[in-house]
């Protein structure tokens, strides 16, 4: 898409413009965020079965690079959705942070949910104490000193993929704003 600025127009609306554009470039951060997300749930996470009332053992997705959703918590965050406690309150676990600086905006975006790095990047996660893990996958009950749990990257692979729709999103946001003002 090609913008034509015109210069006499620039100049009596670039006094107005500063605040506008800082509240549009951090909108379409904002917009940007959600974009990714979505990406990273719909593209690199699966929805886990359910078999015998016990959801997250999935069997069509055995060894996919693809991320169980079992309880929905970390697929939330990533859409900036409430996680819902048993309580009837609920807690919202996304990151979403825009902030300016010298350079000018800059945005955090990721979530608080304590398992959402060890799915990103790989780890392995140690029994405290000397003592042993125990934990369930479908109806398979598993007692282990350590587990390794492979990497299955969601969040970096979105942003990757998400940001030719978000240069987009940005120039259609910036065009609109600066023919509002008849510069365009």
């Amino acid at each position: 898409m090609a913008v034509t600025v015109d210069s006499r127009e620039w100049k009596r609306a670039k006094k107005r413009l500063p605040t506008e554009i800082k509240t549009l470039l951090r909108t379409s951060m904002l917009q940007a965020f959600q974009i990714i997300g979505l990406t990273a749930v719909s593209d690199y996470m699966v929805r886990a079965h359910v078999i015998d009332g016990n959801s997250g053992y999935n069997v069509g997705t055995a060894g996919s690079s693809k991320l169980n959703i079992r309880s929905e918590r970390l697929a939330r965050s990533l859409i900036d959705q409430f996680t819902f406690t048993g309580n009837g309150g609920g807690t919202n676990e996304s990151i979403r942070k825009v902030t300016a600086g010298a350079e000018g905006l800059e945005g955090e975006y990721g979530t608080k949910v304590p398992y959402a790095a060890i799915h990103e990047f790989g780890g392995t996660i140690q029994a405290k104490g000397g003592g042993f893990l125990h934990f369930q996958i479908g109806p398979f009950h598993f007692i282990r000193k350590s587990v390794k749990i492979p990497a299955r990257p969601y969040l970096n692979p979105a942003y990757e993929k998400s940001m030719p729709e978000i240069l987009i999103l940005h120039q259609e946001n910036l065009t609109a704003l600066l023919t509002k003002h008849g510069v365009v």
